[in-house]
């Protein structure tokens, strides 16, 4: 699988847990024809979004023998890009919450070492 962006149609760019029934069938057919798999059985994957998240590679090998490997490895490479990154590590100080803004939390420290 390549490390570029996989181009998904514009509607299939939700996290995958959110996809409607119709939105993984819409994703097998088009895994079929960008990766020029062997046709698979749509009904073999009728389920939305979340129970797809849910099969192992074993499971994809099973329901689809000649394309499972890939299907499994485009769902979790499609998973790896929508990962949401955090843009700072949280800072903890005691009395501090967690969720307190890290502006707010150094601006505290501040006052406290005056």
């Amino acid at each position: 699988m390549e490390e570029d962006s996989i181009r998904l149609p514009a509607h299939l760019r939700l996290q995958p847990v959110y996809w409607s029934r119709d939105d993984v069938a819409q994703w097998l057919k088009w895994a079929e024809n960008e990766f020029s798999l062997r046709p698979i059985d749509s009904n073999t994957f009728e389920m939305n979004g979340k129970a797809l998240l849910l099969l192992t590679k074993e499971d994809f090998r099973y329901r689809s023998p000649h394309s499972g490997d890939v299907l499994y490895e485009l769902l979790q490479h499609i998973l790896k890009q929508r990962k949401p990154r955090i843009l700072f590590s949280p800072f903890f100080h005691p009395g501090n919450s967690i969720h307190t803004q890290p502006e707010v939390i150094l601006h505290q420290n501040h006052e406290e070492g005056t």
